[in-house]
């Protein structure tokens, strides 16, 4: 498959919910309740608190009802709500929380699933697609941005849960070449999609299969896009799936890269449990499938110490302790609440013994301890004000301390989005350190840069 435009980070970031415009902040928030990530809960309730614009509390008001903050919701309306919109965005939320909680259908036991596409962090497809073959997945290709494609059936029992440095699962389920996505293309992607087999022995149905359409890498008008799903339900409707955009356990979902155009089964038939560590949230945290990819650009070794130098609420620290078993864990920071969050986080994710947090600041020497491996999402600048005004100054007391700490074979894994600041901290420590690898990723519509260290 080519590559299309991108289609935006899949990744939200919850201090976009105070982004300048309230379109900015609704699409933060649709993101965010889309993501269903527990730690957005916090900022979302405080985003509603703080929010006037309509629109916005309505979207809002259903993003904290899909991350499960039914009664938040309820006591943050009050008497309530103060618009149409926020009203029927309210009455949603209550619908939801009155279902019973049963998926539409479970998968069968002993699946073996081909066409499997997987969903890695936009721009670390490739790292990630080596990952998964050195921990034992078939090998995988780049399909499009956002997608690698396994290359060999694998079974389900591999894929339940999902590896951890991967956002989600997709199923092709049918495929094919045309020079425009047109009304004559949808119906046959429909066609061939609904009349393969599979549905039939996929899955255990206890109730009806609740899909939400959608469209990627194109734009067409609503009418348009109400007309393609028109179609797509006309096909599905015969196999027990219903239509439900408020209320889904699947998406169906058209995706265009031309010339090639993909119809994508994607399951959301169980909760995603992977990440239930992180009970106390700061602001700007890192998604938790980039950090985990990050930490598995360098492989598990002997025991040894981690440190981040600027760890928030823990995020990177937690998945190299996951991955890495015999790993101790050194985190800090200059904020308090980053560094109580933190050891919330390490304790539910079952590391507090491992881990040791300290309120300190990062450019002092005295605060490092011998480690063999420095991993840290840095500050960018952007949202911490001028605290952090001085990034250069910043980064280059980070890198020279972790210079001057690592022991021999260590590394050192820095990710920002300011690009010049990351280089000129490498480029000032190029007699002592030296770039192994290069990599990006996209995070809030910003491109965070990766490098890898070593000691010369």
């Amino acid at each position: 498959m080519s590559r299309s435009p991108r289609r935006g980070p899949p990744f939200p970031d919850p201090a976009d919910l105070c982004a300048p415009t309230p379109e900015a902040r609704r699409r933060a928030a649709i993101a965010l309740g889309r993501a269903g990530d527990p730690a957005a809960l916090d900022p979302l309730a405080e985003a509603l608190r703080l929010e006037a614009d309509a629109a916005v509390r309505a979207s809002l008001i259903l993003a904290l009802g899909a991350v499960g903050g039914a009664d938040r919701v309820q006591s943050l309306v009050g008497e309530g709500p103060l618009s149409e919109a926020e009203a029927l965005a309210l009455a949603k939320v209550r619908d939801r929380a009155g279902q019973d909680g049963k998926p539409g259908a479970d998968w069968r036991a002993g699946l073996a699933l081909g066409d499997v596409y997987l969903e890695t962090p936009v721009g670390l497809e490739r790292p990630v697609s080596r990952m998964l073959v050195k921990e034992g997945f078939p090998t995988s290709v780049v399909a499009d941005e956002q997608l690698i494609r396994l290359t060999q059936p694998i079974a389900l029992s591999r894929l339940a849960p999902l590896p951890r440095e991967v956002a989600g699962l997709r199923l092709a389920l049918s495929q094919l070449e045309t020079p425009a996505l047109d009304d004559a293309a949808i119906d046959q992607l429909v066609a061939q999609g609904a009349g393969r087999p599979e549905f039939a022995i996929w899955f255990e149905a206890i109730g009806t299969l609740r899909f939400r359409f959608s469209a990627e890498g194109v734009s067409p008008p609503r009418a348009q896009t109400l007309d393609w799903l028109a179609r797509v339900r006309a096909g599905f409707e015969p196999l027990g799936m219903a239509d439900s955009p408020s209320n889904y356990n699947c998406e169906l979902i058209v995706a265009w890269s031309a010339p090639h155009a993909t119809l994508f089964f994607r399951p959301r038939l169980e909760r995603d449990a992977r990440f239930d560590y992180r009970k106390a949230s700061v602001p700007a945290a890192i998604n938790p499938v980039v950090a985990a990819a990050l930490v598995r650009l360098v492989n598990a070794g002997a025991p040894g110490v981690v440190v981040d130098p600027t760890c928030g609420g823990g995020t990177l620290l937690i998945e190299r302790g996951l991955f890495d078993p015999g790993a101790q864990l050194v985190g800090l920071d200059i904020d308090g609440k980053a560094i109580a969050a933190a050891r919330e986080n390490a304790a539910a994710a079952g590391l507090g013994e491992r881990a040791r947090f300290a309120n300190a600041d990062c450019r002092d020497p005295a605060n490092w301890p011998a480690c063999t491996l420095v991993v840290a999402n840095l500050p960018f600048g952007i949202r911490s004000g001028r605290r952090d005004s001085d990034l250069l100054g910043l980064y280059r007391a980070i890198l020279s301390n972790a210079a001057a700490k690592l022991e021999p074979g260590g590394r050192i894994v820095l990710a920002s989005a300011n690009r010049r600041a990351l280089e000129g901290a490498v480029a000032a420590e190029k007699r002592r350190v030296t770039t192994l690898a290069k990599h990006h990723y996209v995070s809030g519509g910003l491109m965070v840069q990766v490098v890898v260290l070593g000691l010369r």
